[in-house]
């Protein structure tokens, strides 16, 4: 089934004139739209009120049999101006049911199961929940083991820790919500009858108001709801590497310039019966290792208990420490660029990906650091590839995201392209996988500059093995 439900309608793209970038990436856009129906299964388009550099799919759902829908849950968090309170966000993205699309006719003419429009009215992208949080977040990631527990990266340099159970519905800074604008014609032939212009002028008074309303709810300011803090970064405005190990019980790596640090949050919860303890106490670096460079991306080996990898600047790429070491790193690998991102394959103990500063995606073996298995060009010559991650359902496919505003299907270990997904017209700052088997192949994406979150799944074929 194919449902394309957009709730990007206030936004609207400039003209394409010029040769300039943004005009060509608008242009493929356009193509991009065209082919929707054809490439995917479903597409959700979700324009955020905020600037968001982070996003990451929850590993649980929630079915609504009586509207034949599932209703997903995301992580996001806006990074805004010093001195604006910024905020931890859930999304709920409502998606149809497999009963639905399994119950809808057949297209005779284009063989299709129900097609554009066949999505129920409630599937769309919406706010559920808020958290007050310290600075800008650069990077919010749930713990495996309870993903009620959500770690950051604050432009503040520090990282937090949250338990949203104990956030409060109905407080701030959920109750009351952020009044939402209504939508009202942008000419006044659109209103319709003479009748009609009455309301929508009363609409137009109403959207004044609501601005105001905005204004104030976005003027409010409110402490951090962190329950920990992980001291030891480097304040800083742009996107932050963290990465808690599916292992290691606890245990939380950054990059912090040209360190890579480690903390443990295994025991952060104080017993109830002393609640002095409990007052968001602070946790110093367990382990910090000298890196070969500025620390751009780092991940825990999704096979081994004890490795970590991290992409850096410099002639010596990429870096793979063991933490039971105090020393520096145990292996380098050398670049031809340098390396933006990385991550480990959560199949092979031994392969890894690199995305480079020049739009390259390179797969690795770490018993063979001095060459690459296979590298090609996912993304535009002289842009970042900022984010790697692999399929946790199909061991050959990886997906990355870069600069030039495309989320990229690649295959290992050819190392070809398998499909590009060109929803966004900015550059892509972060992906995220769905890790329910039920939800093979649905897929993340968010870019800061547009300020746009994009939910959404190709057709079976393209990411099946």
């Amino acid at each position: 089934m194919l449902s394309l439900q957009d709730d990007s309608a206030s936004y609207e793209a400039p003209s394409l004139d010029g040769n300039s970038e943004k005009s060509l990436a608008l242009q493929r856009y356009s193509i991009w739209r065209k082919h929707v129906r054809d490439l995917y299964h479903a597409v959700f388009v979700h324009l955020l009120d905020y600037r968001t550099m982070t996003v990451q799919v929850l590993p649980y759902d929630r079915h609504n049999y009586k509207h034949s829908t599932i209703e997903h849950s995301l992580v996001t968090g806006s990074c805004r101006e010093q001195g604006k309170q910024s905020y931890i966000s859930i999304l709920k993205a409502v998606t149809p049911s497999h009963e639905l699309t399994t119950s809808l006719p057949i297209n005779a003419e284009t063989g299709e199961v129900g097609g554009y429009g066949h999505a129920p009215s409630t599937c769309r992208i919406h706010t559920e929940m808020r958290i007050y949080h310290d600075g800008g977040v650069r990077r919010v990631r749930y713990v495996p083991w309870n993903p009620n527990i959500l770690v950051s990266i604050s432009t503040d340099g520090n990282a937090y820790v949250f338990d949203k159970t104990e956030i409060a519905i109905s407080k701030k800074p959920n109750n009351p919500t952020r009044p939402l604008l209504p939508l009202i014609a942008e000419r006044a032939e659109e209103a319709g009858e003479d009748s009609h212009s009455m309301t929508q002028e009363s609409k137009r008074q109403r959207f004044g108001i609501i601005t105001e309303e905005q204004q104030r709810f976005d003027a409010d300011v409110g402490k951090g709801q962190h329950k920990l803090t992980l001291t030891g970064g480097i304040p800083g405005t742009g996107p932050a590497p963290i990465d808690i190990s599916v292992n290691s019980l606890g245990s939380v790596v950054s990059g912090v310039g040209d360190r890579v640090v480690l903390w443990d949050i295994l025991d952060y919860q104080c017993p109830a019966n002393e609640p002095e303890k409990r007052a968001q106490p602070e946790v110093s670096p367990r382990l910090e290792i000298l890196a070969c460079g500025t620390v751009n991306d780092v991940k825990f080996s999704k096979m081994s208990t004890n490795m970590v990898y991290a992409a850096c600047e410099g002639r010596n790429g990429t870096c793979i420490f063991d933490v039971r070491a105090s020393a520096s790193a145990v292996m380098y690998s050398p670049t031809i660029d340098y390396s933006v991102s990385i991550d480990p394959s959560p199949f092979l103990e031994n392969c890894f990906a690199v995305g480079t500063g020049n739009g390259m995606v390179e797969f690795r073996d770490n018993r063979k650091m001095s060459v690459p298995t296979a590298r090609f060009q996912a993304h535009a010559v002289g842009t970042e590839v900022s984010s790697t991650l692999w399929s946790i359902h199909n061991p050959t496919l990886l997906a990355s995201a870069g600069e030039d505003g495309n989320v990229v299907f690649s295959d290992y270990p050819e190392g070809k392209l398998r499909f590009k997904h060109a929803g966004h017209t900015s550059t892509v700052d972060d992906i995220s996988w769905s890790w329910m088997d039920a939800h093979k192949g649905m897929i993340a994406s968010v870019s800061s500059e547009d300020s746009l979150c994009m939910f959404w799944k190709p057709r079976n074929h393209i990411w099946k093995k």
